[in-house]
């Protein structure tokens, strides 16, 4: 990581966190490389904040396109989750990886409880791994190894500070709280108050059928995703209903759907003609002149997601919600995991249980 002076940085937000001992930040990598100048801007922003900053030395490592080998990044995940001065735990990005690190550390024993852990992305599979297993508190949130982290709108950041200074003081997190709309026609008969847990939904879908698969019976189900096809969302959704894996699910809110487009594929718009090489024509169109024409309507992407969720709710009989201003952007809003959250009626959803218990 490029060399910096310490504490150096924008110096936006609140005012540092005023103690004797600045609570610590532990930055592990469990999934993909991350981009050190990128993640640079995102530890002096933090220190800014306040809070001291330790980045583990294997950040920096490279293996195919994770930080590090598994073991290495396992490795990394339980030193800082042993180490009694780091408070908090940071992902510096997502990506691709953080399953294979839970396979490791799933047969770890003896990790204290209680810390605080932050990511969002491919970390979904360590969110609900740590709360389950290790009684940590898991924050669907932005990392710093990303551009992103530096470019949060003001009030993301905010309640992002506000959510951790409550950990590291021991008091109540903001009132977090999001108007939502319903999709397709099913309302619950009251307002439902239940545990929220999800993610990516690529992520919770590739858990499916393994030890660490999601338990949706009895929660709120919160889903984004980014740079997936409107057809593959679909395949995910219903592999995820006829398996099972979201029955007993309370209701399903909807993040941001960050360039999920839908697209056809081109084809010929009539036969070849007489005397053209059928073989060598159908290889390569273009060449001999053939015009192509898409095979189907492209659809818009807020059409399909209320096709495709609305679809799902009129099968399943769960509320379905959309507008969460969480996921891989434009919004960021940190979202606690595995406390209760309430959902109106009237498509409030309000974080309940803001008091962090004694460490």
């Amino acid at each position: 990581m490029p060399e910096r002076k310490r504490g150096a940085g924008q110096r936006r937000g609140k005012q540092p966190v005023a103690a004797q001992k600045r609570p610590v930040i532990g930055i592990t990598a469990t999934s993909a490389a991350v981009p050190q100048v990128e993640l640079s801007y995102g530890v002096e922003r933090l220190e800014a904040a306040g809070f001291e900053v330790r980045v583990h030395p294997h950040v920096s490592k490279q293996d195919r396109f994770f930080a590090g080998t598994d073991l290495e990044r396992a490795t990394a995940l339980l030193e800082w989750a042993r180490d009694p001065e780091i408070d908090i735990i940071w992902c510096a990005r997502g990506g691709s990886g953080a399953a294979r690190v839970m396979e490791i550390v799933g047969k770890a024993r003896g990790i204290p409880a209680g810390k605080l852990f932050l990511g969002y992305s491919d970390v979904t599979a360590l969110l609900e791994f740590t709360r389950v297993h290790w009684g940590w508190h898991p924050v669907h949130a932005p990392m710093p190894g990303t551009r992103e982290f530096s470019l949060l709108p003001e009030a993301d950041w905010d309640a992002l500070l506000g959510v951790v200074r409550a950990y590291v003081e021991q008091s109540e997190m903001p009132a977090l709280g999001h108007r939502l709309k319903y999709i397709g026609k099913v309302r619950p008969r009251g307002a439902i108050e239940a545990p929220l847990a999800g993610g990516n939904l690529t992520v919770w879908d590739t858990l499916v059928g393994s030890r660490y698969q999601g338990v949706a019976r009895g929660r709120i189900l919160y889903f984004e995703d980014v740079t997936e096809g409107w057809y593959r969302i679909d395949r995910m959704l219903q592999r995820l209903r006829v398996s099972g894996a979201l029955g007993g699910a309370r209701a399903l809110v909807l993040g941001t759907w960050v360039d999920c487009n839908d697209s056809a594929m081109s084809v010929l718009a009539s036969r070849v003609p007489e005397g053209l090489p059928l073989v060598e024509a159908l290889r390569n169109p273009a060449q001999h002149g053939l015009p192509l024409k898409p095979l189907r309507k492209v659809h818009e992407s807020e059409a399909l997601l209320v096709e495709i969720f609305g679809e799902f709710s009129e099968r399943t009989g769960v509320p379905v919600l959309k507008g969460l201003p969480a996921g891989h952007g434009p919004r960021y809003a940190p979202l606690p995991l595995g406390r209760k959250w309430r959902l109106e009626k009237s498509g409030r959803l309000t974080l309940l249980d803001r008091k962090f218990s004694t460490r």
